[in-house]
């Protein structure tokens, strides 16, 4: 990293959320285990941004200053229970993509389920909670339909159905007996507020043989997409930004390199209006990991330079952010003022919903 880099146990932690670490980042490593670091601070806050299993990776490198055995034990069994809890969410997912198959219904994998098999080399590396896939919202109804009769129960969490298709994009289910979560996607994103056309997404897919099983995927540029609008979706829902979710990105940037298309996602970046957005997780990248982005990527026209320096100079970057922090956050990532406009009244819109189901649900209890 660069002379501005972290130190202490958030810069043990930046530099250990990567599969790849340099001489120079090594050497530092060993300068900050020299000091005797906090392990308290270096667990809880792993954990909370999801990278404990690649600092326990990439410590075990440092094999004259390992932790102390205990916290090693700690680092190992974070590692086998992610582990376990993937290779079960794997064997699963696998089951579901030959089910609906037989149906005729395409889907492809979206986040840690496919991440984990294909940007990171060890299943164990990469925590995640469920199933993320996309179908197309043609084969919405059907697909439901079978994910029914495999065990699984909708979950709607007290809210009406059309407030899940207006506002989140997605549907909840939930396997009681295997204790998985999937989530079924018809989008990558909900509007915020406009609606993405998916056409491309779907016509740039293509066939990966992953553990001698053919499996539907994203592009990689159109992966990289869906990393970032999965940021800016969590950001809307005031859910806290994540370490986990910026390492994605690092990795598939840092392996595909040479080969994305950057006209591609300048198009897609203009046509999504997430400039702003863009322009913010660049920021985070090479704050926090040192990604390797084009070197010309900021004089790009997607780039947006103002906003950038607007975003990064107030709102802390990988803090919890309180509801107002997180909602002016998302309204400054917006590229104009009619998306801005737009997103309020969907926010209000969301707010009437919740609040009158919620009256009628109290009523007829």
């Amino acid at each position: 990293m660069n002379k501005k880099s972290f130190t202490g146990e958030i810069g043990l932690i930046s530099t250990c959320a990567k599969l790849q670490t340099s001489v120079a980042t090594q050497l530092q490593n060993e300068i900050i285990l020299r000091t005797l670091p906090n392990w308290q601070i270096v667990i809880e806050q792993s954990l909370y941004h999801g990278v404990l299993p690649l600092v326990y990776y990439n410590l075990l490198k440092i094999k004259e200053l390992r932790p102390p055995k205990n916290i090693q034990a700690i680092l190992k069994n974070s590692y086998t229970i992610t582990l376990d809890r993937n290779l079960a969410l794997w064997k699963e997912f696998s089951f579901l993509q030959a089910a609906l198959k037989q149906s005729e219904i395409e889907i492809i994998p979206l986040k840690g389920i496919i991440l984990h098999k294909t940007l990171y080399p060890d299943a164990g590396l990469r925590p995640m909670i469920d199933i993320d896939i996309l179908i197309r919202e043609e084969n919405l109804f059907q697909a439901e339909k079978y994910i029914l009769q495999l065990g699984y129960q909708k979950q709607l969490k007290n809210l009406p159905e059309n407030y899940w298709k207006m506002y989140q994009a997605h549907f909840s289910f939930y396997n009681s007996s295997k204790k998985i979560i999937l989530e079924l996607h018809w989008q990558l994103a909900p509007p915020r507020p406009n609606v993405l056309d998916l056409t491309n997404v779907w016509e740039n897919s293509q066939i990966q043989i992953i553990d001698q099983v053919p499996v539907l995927s994203l592009s990689p540029e159109d992966t990289l997409l869906s990393l970032w609008l999965h940021i800016g979706k969590n950001i809307t829902s005031l859910q806290h930004l994540k370490l986990k979710n910026l390492c994605d990105i690092h990795e598939l940037i840092t392996q595909h390199n040479n080969d994305l298309n950057w006209d591609y996602l300048a198009k897609k970046i203009g046509y999504w209006k997430i400039k702003r957005l863009f322009s913010y997780l660049h920021y985070l990248t090479k704050k926090y990991l040192d990604t390797p982005w084009p070197i010309n990527i900021e004089k790009r026209p997607h780039y947006c330079a103002v906003s950038k320096r607007l975003l990064t100079s107030w709102i802390p970057s990988l803090k919890s952010l309180g509801r107002a922090q997180a909602a002016l956050l998302m309204l400054l990532m917006l590229d104009g003022l009619k998306e801005r406009l737009a997103l309020l009244l969907i926010w209000l819109s969301m707010i009437y919903q919740k609040n009158k189901f919620l009256i009628l649900h109290c009523k007829t209890r």
